[in-house]
């Protein structure tokens, strides 16, 4: 393989990880999301917890996630009583998740700089946008084959798809919370997760088919000059 096909291949895969990388972070710490998702499943109400409140709380959970907030301590009065809402299973939880978002945002910061570098490359190769779209072709195919198969197990059976992701990222078994005490999982259900995955593999489809197009369109104009 020559350097300027690895310049190509470096480009694409890069590319792809950064969209994926831009559509999770995106998705995961957007507040009109959680506010739409709070309204759609009724949520303050069914913890007992006011709307003001529950704002506060997602702010110190995402900001957790964020680096922003050291702990997840917060007190706020749910059915009438005032009390810590996370208890300590469900804060050692998010430790662990915290940890596996640290270490995709690594993978996220590397693929920017690998794409910075791999965009500078091509231009000094001066490679073409027609070498660039064969090799984003071909590394779109075998991405593209393993997204299908994440998408169909996704719609055929979310819980265990959801379940199956929970055993191959963490090491314990601390992310089964129970839905009638915990109020992590009653902040975040299945449910919620299902239309956050999903509006992240919109979004991140979308920016791989935009690129693409956008390769074609440079493709077409060079071929015509």
């Amino acid at each position: 393989m020559t350097f300027k096909k690895i310049i190509s291949y470096s480009l694409s895969l890069s590319l792809i990880v950064v969209a994926f990388g831009f559509s999770l972070n995106f998705m995961c710490f957007n507040r009109a999301f959680y506010n739409y998702e709070y309204t759609r499943l009724n949520t303050s109400e069914s913890i007992g917890m006011s709307k003001e409140a529950l704002q506060d709380t997602t702010e110190v959970l995402l900001g957790y996630l964020e680096g922003k907030k050291e702990d997840l301590n917060i007190e706020v009065e749910i059915n009438g009583v005032k009390r810590e809402v996370f208890n300590d299973k469900e804060q050692a939880h998010m430790v662990d998740v915290l940890k596996l978002y640290q270490s995709f945002n690594l993978v996220y910061y590397v693929a920017i700089g690998l794409f910075g570098i791999s965009v500078i490359s091509s231009f000094v190769l001066k490679l073409s946008f027609k070498d660039l779209q064969k090799a984003y072709q071909k590394v779109l195919l075998m991405i593209g084959a393993l997204l299908m198969a994440i998408i169909f197990y996704y719609f055929l059976d979310f819980n265990a798809f959801w379940t199956q992701f929970h055993h191959i990222f963490f090491s314990n078994d601390l992310w089964l919370l129970d839905p009638s005490t915990d109020i992590l999982i009653q902040m975040v259900p299945s449910s919620f997760f299902s239309d956050l995955i999903l509006a992240i593999v919109t979004i991140f489809v979308t920016l791989l088919i935009l690129y693409y197009i956008l390769l074609y369109l440079l493709k077409r104009r060079t071929e015509h000059v």
